[in-house]
C-alpha cells in the first residue's frame, strides 16, 4: 500500500534581516518538513531573483511531495484609514502595478519637451512651448499625475474583477496568469491568493503578543498592492480610493509571480502593518509602531503552518 502523500513543502519569503529574525524566534514546533525561511532582499527585482533561486535549490515543482507552497510576509504600509501598527493584513489578491514608471516616464517626457534645457524656466522664457506652465518641471509633474491616475484606475478595475473571481472560484482554478484580464495593456498583474480565509481564522485565533493581549491583534483581509517603491503621503489615500487595496508593500507580487512562473502551486501573502497614513515611516511615532509590528511578526508562523496543513494534497 502506498503511503499517503505529504502536503507541499513551505517557503516563507521576507525582504529584511529583521523580518527573518522575528520569524526565526518563533521556533519550528509544528513546522512542516522542508520549511524554508528565505530573506530575499528589498524590492521586487531582488525578491523575484531570490525566490527563483530558492525554488530551484529546493527542487520545487517536481519532488515527490509536490510543489512548494510559497507565502510572502514581512512589514507593509497601511492604506486604509483607522489601521494600527501591528495589525495583520491577509491578502485576498495581490496586485502588482506594472506601469508604476509610466507616470515618471510621461512626466520626464513632458518636462523635456517643455524644458529642453533642463533649467526649469526654458519652456516659458524661450517660447518653445507657447502657453506651457512656468517651467517644464510643472508640465512634467502634471503629465506624471495624469498617467499615475490612469494606472490607479486600471489597477482598481483589475483588483475588483480579481477579488470577485477569486471569491467565486476558490482561487485555484481561476488563478490569473500574466495580466489581470488577459489584456497586456492592463498596467497590473493580479494574483489571487489561496486559503485567505484559513489564514485569517488561524491568525485571529493565535495568541497575541504580551504587549497587545488586552486589545488583541486585528486581522484585515482584502487586496494588497505591490510595487517598486514606498507609498507615502497623499498617495496612500489615492491608491486606497482608486484600487480598494488596504495595504501596500514592495515584494509580495514579485515573490508570488516568481513562484507561479516556476510552476502551479499554492501562494499567499500576510503582512504586518508597520506604518499608517497617520503614522508614517521616519516619524518618531513609527519607532513604537516598528516594535509592535516586530512583536506580532514573531507570532505568525504557527498560523502559516495551519494554512499549509489545510492545502490540498499534491497532484500525482
Amino acid at each position: 500500500m502506498r503511503p499517503p502523500a505529504s502536503p507541499p513543502s513551505l517557503l516563507v519569503a521576507c525582504a529584511l534581516s529583521v523580518e527573518r529574525f522575528a520569524l526565526r524566534t518563533a521556533g519550528r514546533a509544528g513546522a512542516p518538513d522542508g520549511l524554508t525561511l528565505l530573506r530575499t532582499g528589498m524590492g521586487p527585482r531582488a525578491a523575484e531573483h531570490a525566490v527563483r533561486r530558492g525554488l530551484r535549490s529546493a527542487g520545487a515543482g517536481t519532488g515527490g511531495t509536490g510543489p512548494t507552497a510559497v507565502l510572502a510576509t514581512g512589514f507593509c504600509g497601511a492604506l486604509a484609514p483607522g489601521m494600527r501598527p501591528g495589525d495583520l493584513v491577509v491578502a485576498e489578491v495581490v496586485a502588482e502595478v506594472m506601469a508604476e514608471a509610466a507616470g515618471a516616464t510621461a512626466g520626464a517626457t513632458a518636462g523635456a519637451t517643455a524644458d529642453p534645457a533642463g533649467d526649469g524656466v526654458h519652456g516659458e522664457a524661450g517660447g518653445d512651448v507657447p502657453g506651457a506652465p512656468a517651467g517644464g518641471h510643472m508640465a512634467g509633474k502634471a503629465a506624471g499625475k495624469t498617467a499615475g491616475n490612469a494606472v490607479d484606475n486600471a489597477v482598481g478595475n483589475a483588483v475588483g474583477n480579481a477579488v470577485g473571481n477569486a471569491a467565486g472560484a476558490a482561487g485555484g482554478a481561476a488563478r490569473t496568469r500574466g495580466t489581470a484580464d488577459g489584456d497586456p495593456r492592463t498596467p497590473a498583474r493580479v494574483i489571487p491568493c489561496d486559503g485567505a480565509a484559513v489564514l485569517a481564522a488561524a491568525l485571529t485565533a493565535a495568541p497575541a503578543p504580551p504587549a497587545r493581549r488586552r486589545g488583541g491583534v486585528t486581522v484585515h483581509t482584502g487586496p494588497l498592492v505591490s510595487g517598486g517603491r514606498l507609498v507615502r503621503g497623499a498617495e496612500r489615500a489615492r491608491l486606497h480610493a482608486a484600487t480598494g487595496a488596504i495595504a501596500a508593500d514592495m515584494e509580495s507580487a514579485a515573490t508570488l509571480r516568481a513562484a507561479l512562473a516556476a510552476g502551479d502551486r499554492p501562494v499567499a501573502a500576510v503582512r504586518v502593518v508597520v506604518d499608517t497614513p497617520e503614522r508614517e515611516l521616519a516619524r518618531a511615532a513609527t519607532v513604537l509602531g516598528g516594535i509592535s509590528a516586530f512583536r506580532v511578526l514573531r507570532t505568525v508562523l504557527p498560523a502559516f503552518y495551519e494554512w499549509h496543513r489545510s492545502l490540498p494534497l499534491p497532484r500525482r
